[in-house]
């Protein structure tokens, strides 16, 4: 009896997943907010995250609603949706500042995906990368070659790219990539302040990246100890909650005393 009654709640739960995607794809019950990204050097807004809330039922974070999708196997078509509205920001956005927006490795490859990318304006634009590792089979050298030409094409188009690493990703494989900016993840900005390894993680990863121009943004920023320990790393670029939260149209950093 307990299993003929949870199988009909759970095809309850999927058939509002089911609808909740479909309206998602339609374009309704989604938003755009953005969260600013900081000048660690200066205090100014160097530019913006654009960030996609779900506002329609069922309530659930990002990560879930594209984990539902990748499920039912419209992940890539999600992406383009969501995307697409992120793009659509640009020719709003303030004078001097970047728009970074997010996209997996795989999900740049993926059909859905491409067309927006090659047809939308990317001048002002950073495309955030995730797990450049997962990229191909893993395995196969070719897959950073043909991951390498994704770049070289976006760049074509105005872009410049960013690759999110959580320190666990080695820091040689990142630069062979050729990114403009490595996002650090916020598991290796926690408590930086009070953790050596993690220092030294960042103090490693400026000495490789900066001699090529290549940018560090510290995200998840939360505590002053960690801002303070990030400055003194010289990490350029920073996000988080500390510097100013996820909000519609173009919010302005929080207060904050700046490079001493």
């Amino acid at each position: 009896m307990e299993g003929s009654e949870a199988e009909p709640r759970d095809a309850r739960q999927l058939a509002r997943w089911r609808d909740a995607l479909g309206r998602v794809l339609a374009g309704r019950d989604l938003e755009i907010v953005t969260q600013p990204i900081v000048d660690l050097e200066t205090g100014s807004i160097a530019g913006y995250e654009a960030l996609t809330r779900f506002v329609g039922a069922p309530s659930a974070g990002p990560d879930i609603w594209f984990q539902i999708a990748d499920e039912f196997g419209v992940g890539p078509e999600l992406m383009a949706v969501t995307l697409r509205r992120q793009l659509g920001l640009v020719e709003h956005l303030p004078k001097g500042c970047l728009l970074a927006v997010k996209v997996s490795c795989l999900g740049l490859d993926a059909d859905a995906v491409q067309p927006i990318l090659e047809q939308m304006p990317l001048a002002g634009v950073v495309v955030e990368l995730d797990e450049p590792e997962r990229f191909g089979d893993g395995d196969d050298p070719g897959d950073f070659a043909d991951l390498s030409e994704l770049f070289s094409r976006l760049r074509s188009r105005g872009a410049r790219v960013a690759i999110t690493s959580d320190g666990r990703f080695d820091v040689s494989a990142i630069a062979a990539l050729g990114p403009d900016v490595v996002r650090l993840d916020r598991s290796v900005i926690e408590g930086i302040d009070r953790d050596e390894a993690k220092a030294a993680l960042v103090e490693a990863a400026h000495a490789v990246f900066d001699p090529g121009g290549v940018r560090l943004l510290a995200h998840g920023i939360e505590t002053f100890g960690e801002l303070d320990a990030l400055i003194g790393l010289g990490v350029q670029l920073g996000q988080g909650y500390l510097l100013g939260k996820p909000a519609p149209g173009w919010a302005r950093p929080v207060p904050w005393r700046g490079p001493s």
